[in-house]
């Protein structure tokens, strides 16, 4: 049987008095007209059958002739002679499975993967790029695959003509690109210090043409998909240098020449090409975080808008795991593929496709729309939200929610999170303008001390109705208070502590003095530092300062105070106990691998799971503690994601049953518990936990009875094991306690880390450090 979910998706280019600002909510501008456009758009998911012992090893799709085609290679663990399943379905644009079939060949050859498709121009055929085994060694060849049969023939091996030096490695491609004509081939070979060996090959056909030059790119470490400009046979792409920065490459295909870098800064709004990715349908498109989808105009070099999307459905939170595979008049599809970490040696991908149409009708005539504002990162909103969101769109006879007109736009999706720029200083503007006529009405993700003022949000205190306030974490609502008001409530939370064994702490204690956690190391960790996990990102210095003071009280209130028993306590342990880390990556697994994994580990979580992968295992018992604290304070939280409602919103009464809506919590069904977020109601929290237990313990079993055993070590690496009913009691019972709410700004941060480096270096002292800190962050408060 299909997987099958249709929704309904708004997303459209509103009238021009709607687009160019939201001061058209005069008159009747904020109600939505029958003549507005409407998109639907269909969602379902792509199915692979796998038993125990089979693994998918790599996917892929197209798009033509109003039909999917899936590709998809399945690996069987316990059959050698046979491992390798290359199988393709065919689907609808209502999702449903026309037709399943595994790929043949009576050439001889054993098809070992595929790497590239796209529906040929008679309709029949899917004109591939495939890997297949021939006595020896693998080797990659064009086909074609029939798409009644899925008989794959006309196997051309690719050639390298006798260009032994440079041959592929026995990995063979890590990725190809069909660009027009080409094929571009990456191959990753080994790996130099921080860096691969990275080589391109270009074929035309089966037929080797060139090697993309890239002598005088230094230090590559990453790359995004290639573009290609038919009109000037370009290749482009952006690469990230570890000597040069971020650089926007040309190449000329025929010859490999690089024609021309450049600079490019990833926060730059004008439009390049590279941008921009060559679909098999034709054109030069992207699709961002928030769902716009662009073409690029090669002949005016600028970028257009073909899908202007403000309104938010469930799967807009996986925007960023989405890639766009087909555009054509009014319809687009995208491909989802998201991994769930359940166990590392199992396959937990779940696929899906979206269908996007243009509507004859608009179902919402008569709405009023809320506008909203959303974060400006590249990060998605939560599952959570996102599904709160379009929940609500879709029930609600009364109002509509869309994104606030003047911050719509998001990056390409796939973007990796290091290429985007800070964007503290786009966060401080826009928060500047939320107090204005023209604002929106609800904002997620502000938590900034500058933002927590009575111009600039509403005081939440109340907001709640009693019956949604029972059935909420009152202990993380309270905690959220700044200077007694509620400007935001928090939605999804992280909890920071250390996770650790209950018998080396007393059986009341929520958290440990100096002394105390000073004397667990010592005794109970051999003297091993619950930082000293370089691969966990929370090694060093830094990590454990920030972890042990509080920016949020030192900056409340009129004054600036970091001079408190807690920061000095805190600099004094760092400088005489805590070391940091200068090795390079390659070093750090390596160390890590050999380094003893110990009962109490730093670690910050954002779902149950990584409680379950923090504990040392599945037999004692662990809980969440504070961090070394003067007063033994218990563990703390942040918000992950928040929500607010504007000072200036003519829509209060709309954000208020929104809210409510949202913390009540009734959308949820049981099928929809299985998400990767730490939310404030309790009873949500209690079904997501006991999911997420069944289905690690679950992919575990499943790992362990591979008859493939996996290296001990790199499961204790990763943190893989059964959850148990005691992970379960523990963790919902620090959800159900903890009460410090702490609050970081990545510039108050910066400052601290500065200021206190000469001190570390026996160049200044304890006291002129703190007085420089204080001094610099109320000036930078003030400014705000």
């Amino acid at each position: 049987m299909k997987k099958f979910a249709a929704f309904a998706m708004a997303a459209v280019m509103f009238c021009s008095l709607l687009m160019t600002s939201c001061s058209s909510k005069e008159n009747d501008a904020n109600v939505i007209k029958k003549t507005d456009p409407w998109y639907e758009s269909y969602r379902y998911d792509l199915k692979i059958d796998l038993n125990s012992n089979q693994d998918c090893m790599g996917h892929i799709a197209c798009y033509g002739n109003d039909r999917l085609y899936f590709f998809y290679n399945i690996y069987d663990y316990s059959d050698y002679d046979n491992s390798h399943n290359l199988y393709f379905d065919t689907y609808d644009d209502s999702g449903e499975q026309l037709s399943h079939k595994r790929l043949y060949t009576s050439s001889g050859y054993t098809l070992t993967g595929i790497q590239s498709v796209k529906p040929s121009d008679d309709g029949k055929n899917i004109d591939a790029l495939v890997e297949v085994f021939q006595p020896g060694a693998f080797s990659h060849a064009c086909c074609k695959i029939d798409i009644e049969t899925g008989e794959v023939s006309g196997i051309k091996i690719l050639k390298m003509n006798g260009q032994s030096s440079v041959e592929v490695n026995d990995y063979g491609f890590s990725e190809v690109h069909a660009l027009g004509d080409y094929y571009v081939a990456v191959v990753m070979d080994g790996m130099s210090g921080r860096d691969f060996t990275y080589y391109f090959f270009v074929f035309k056909g089966s037929e080797y043409i060139s090697t993309l030059d890239i002598s005088s790119i230094n230090g590559l470490t990453m790359l995004e998909d290639f573009s290609y400009d038919k009109e000037s046979n370009t290749v482009y792409s952006l690469v990230y240098t570890r000597n040069e920065g971020h650089l926007l490459v040309e190449f000329d295909p025929e010859t490999g020449a690089l024609k021309n870098k450049n600079k490019y800064d990833p926060a730059d709004d004008e439009p390049t090409v590279a941008d921009f990715t060559a679909l098999s349908s034709g054109g030069l498109y992207k699709l961002d975080t928030m769902g716009n989808i662009t073409q690029y105009n090669l002949e005016t070099k600028t970028e257009e808008v073909v899908l202007d999307n403000g309104w938010y459905t469930p799967y807009f939170s996986d925007l960023t795991f989405s890639k766009l595979i087909h555009c054509a008049g009014d319809k687009f599809v995208s491909l989802t593929s998201k991994f769930y970490d359940y166990a590392t040696y199992t396959s937990n991908y779940v696929i899906s496709a979206t269908i996007i149409k243009k509507a004859e009708t608009n179902p919402n005539a008569g709405k009023k729309i809320i506008e909203i504002v959303m974060p400006v990162s590249i990060e998605a909103l939560s599952d959570y939200m996102s599904k709160a969101i379009y929940e609500f769109n879709k029930t609600d006879n009364e109002y509509l929610i869309r994104v606030w007109s003047k911050y719509k736009t998001g990056f390409k999706t796939g973007r990796m999170l290091f290429w985007v720029a800070d964007q503290d200083e786009k966060t401080f503007t826009m928060i500047q303008e939320l107090n204005g006529e023209d604002g929106p009405d609800l904002s997620i993700g502000i938590q900034q001390n500058y933002a927590m003022r009575d111009d600039v949000f509403e005081d939440l205190s109340g907001y709640l109705d009693q019956d949604v306030l029972d059935k909420q974490f009152g202990n993380i609502i309270e905690a959220a208070r700044m200077d007694g008001k509620l400007y935001f409530l928090p939605v999804t939370i992280c909890i920071e502590g250390l996770v650790t064994d209950r018998s080396y702490i007393a059986p009341d204690a929520s958290g440990l003095t100096f002394e105390e956690y000073d004397k667990m190391v010592r005794e109970k960790l051999d003297g091993f530092q619950p930082y000293d996990y370089p691969l966990s990102s929370f090694s060093g210095r830094y990590p454990f300062i920030m972890s042990c003071i509080d920016t949020k009280a030192a900056t409340e209130g009129d004054t600036v105070n970091f001079d408190t028993e807690q920061f000095r306590k805190t600099v004094e342990y760092t400088k005489e106990n805590i070391v940091d880390s200068t090795i390079d990556l390659e070093t750090e697994f390596a160390l890590e691998k050999q380094k003893p994994r110990t009962g109490s580990r730093y670690d910050m979580l954002y779902s149950y799971l990584d409680f379950v992968k923090a504990c040392n295992s599945s037999v004692d018992s662990y809980t969440v503690i504070g961090t070394p604290s003067v007063n033994a304070a218990g563990p703390r939280f942040r918000a992950s994601e928040t929500i607010s409602v504007t000072a200036s919103s003519d829509m209060k009464e709309g954000c208020r049953k929104f809210i409510n809506y949202l913390f009540r919590g009734d959308w949820m069904d049981d099928s929809s518990m299985e998400f990767f977020s730490l939310v404030t109601n309790k009873e949500i929290m209690k079904k997501n936990i006991s999911v997420l237990s069944a289905r690690t313990t679950e992919e575990y079993d499943k790992m362990m009875s591979l008859d493939v055993k996996f290296p001990a070590d790199d499961l204790v690496l990763f943190g893989d094991k059964r959850s148990s009913a005691d992970m379960e009691e523990q963790f919902y019972n620090c959800m159900s306690t903890i009460s410090t709410y702490y609050y970081q700004d990545n510039k108050i941060s910066s400052m601290i880390m500065e200021e206190l480096g000469p001190y570390f270096a026996g160049d200044r002292t304890l006291d002129d450090a703190i007085a420089i800190i204080n001094d610099r962050v109320n000036k930078y408060v003030k400014e705000m």
